[in-house]
């Protein structure tokens, strides 16, 4: 049993062994536990998972990090997030999926043909609720969208786009120097540094996350 994410992140290490039970106590800690192994079994408890691992080994992840794009729904957004993904093709990573919201879903069709994108890698957000796809990917990249936020609370981990050419709308921007961030020259090469530099913060990140929503008691007397 683990239970303080910053010691796994610092001196977790596991050799090849013939069986071991991991039970993480939370979603924080059960997130760094799927980053750091592979796991070939898996059974279910309660809301913890219980991981059975058999003949486990440290991997790198660079290759099957799962990755969720959420743009907000103007064009410049969506054309950026293209951009992105266009990169990532061009290097041979597949491991990707574009969620836009419903009324907007023609025009990113639109804009991933203009990439030579196959729409098989858009998704719209009525075919899914959010909570539900983020059980299949790692990563949340986005900025302004709002949506990141809940993304992050079903386990995500952000990282942001660094974009020089427009005035930054980064939903996370009070703490924006604890979250990774990735540009079009460099989420190709740097995109594993930068989910680690993330993961590194995951505490702050998921604690901003959460309060984002709380509501605030205004007294107008």
């Amino acid at each position: 049993s683990y239970s303080k994410s910053c010691h796994i992140n610092d001196d977790f290490i596991l050799k090849p062994i013939d069986k071991l039970l991991l039970v993480p106590s939370g979603i924080i800690t059960q997130k760094i536990f799927n980053n750091k192994l592979f796991f070939p079994l898996i059974s279910y408890k309660s809301k913890t998972k219980i991981f059975n691992l058999s003949n486990s080994e440290i991997i790198d992840k660079s290759d099957i990090l799962k990755i969720l794009f959420l743009p907000e729904g103007f064009n410049y957004e969506i054309e950026l997030v293209a951009k992105l993904a266009e990169r990532l093709l061009l290097n041979n990573y597949t491991n990707f999926q574009i969620r836009v919201q419903s009324i907007y879903i023609k025009k990113a069709n639109l804009i991933l043909r203009s990439h030579n994108i196959p729409l098989d890698y858009l998704i719209s957000s009525d075919e899914i609720k959010l909570e539900d796809q983020c059980k299949n990917f790692d990563i949340i990249i986005g900025r302004g969208s709002s949506a990141v936020l809940d993304a992050v609370i079903n386990g995500l981990v952000p990282i942001t786009i660094k974009d020089e050419l427009k005035t930054d709308n980064n939903v996370f921007w009070p703490i924006c120097n604890k979250i990774g961030c990735v540009s079009l020259e460099s989420i190709d090469s740097d995109l594993v540094n930068q989910f680690n530099f993330s993961m590194s913060n995951s505490d702050i990140i998921y604690n901003f996350a959460r309060k984002y929503f709380q509501e605030v008691e205004i007294n107008l007397d």
